[in-house]
């Protein structure tokens, strides 16, 4: 005698809770529903408990390490992925400082040239009517280097700091890239295991329900129900510990 089964879908929750287990099962077959075989001219009924079966599979837990194995391997892809983008930052970081310092040695460059061009200063003495040239100010003791180098210098500072302008651009879309990578990757790693655990599932259920199929013959049933879903039943009998005895070892 065959079954048909039309609705059995049992879902794997290990990406957030590992030992809990989301289920609905139904198997509507050809035929009368309720009452033993003798009482209805049908069939008769089973049930089982197809969580607790599902939950002892030996296979079930064979392939939750599976899964979970292959999470921990995509996380750790991620974190590498994610340790590139940390240390192109950083480089960024310190390339923007670079040039921040370079655009104050050019400030304070082009400083001192206006203070050269301006002249001495000259300040009154307190208390008299004589004025006294100043002495050098803090950016001119600074500089150790000669006024006619300067220009030069500030023209190689400016040059150096478009050329590191320009990295800085291309490191910010380095940077953007690889985001837009990792966040490309983590969508398909969540498909991946969607996947991988839809077919991990079906193969418990394909050997459940080739156990279901076995024992409704052998015990003349043609409906088997879930007991969650089993309101009453006078002569229903109760196939769960059958289920998990022959589950046993496979």
């Amino acid at each position: 005698m065959s079954m048909k089964l039309l609705k059995y879908s049992v879902v794997l929750a290990v990406l957030s809770v590992p030992s809990a287990y989301v289920h609905g099962f139904e198997i509507p077959v050809d035929g009368v529903y309720g009452g033993s075989k003798s009482e209805s001219g049908g069939g008769a009924i089973g049930y089982v408990d197809i969580e607790k079966i599902f939950r002892e599979h030996p296979m079930t837990e064979r392939l939750k390490k599976k899964f979970i194995s292959e999470i921990e391997n995509k996380r750790k892809e991620i974190a590498d992925m994610e340790a590139v983008m940390c240390a192109m930052q950083d480089v960024y970081i310190s390339t923007s400082t670079e040039i921040k310092g370079l655009e104050n040695d050019v400030a304070t460059l082009k400083n001192i040239l206006e203070e050269e061009k301006a002249g001495p200063k000259m300040m009154l003495l307190p208390g008299t009517t004589e004025y006294v040239e100043m002495k050098k100010t803090p950016a001119q003791i600074a500089a150790s280097t000669p006024t006619a180098v300067i220009p030069g210098l500030i023209a190689e500072k400016e040059k150096t700091i478009m050329a590191k302008k320009t990295d800085l651009e291309m490191m910010k879309k380095e940077v953007e890239d690889k985001r837009s990578e990792i966040d490309a990757r983590v969508r398909q790693n969540k498909e991946e295991l969607m996947l991988l655990e839809e077919r991990q599932t079906g193969e418990i259920l394909k050997d459940i329900n080739e156990i279901l199929e076995k024992l409704a013959e052998e015990e003349g049933i043609t409906v088997i129900l879930d007991k969650n879903n089993l309101l009453y039943g006078k002569t229903v009998k109760d196939l769960t510990d059958d289920v998990r005895e022959r589950i046993r070892g496979r």
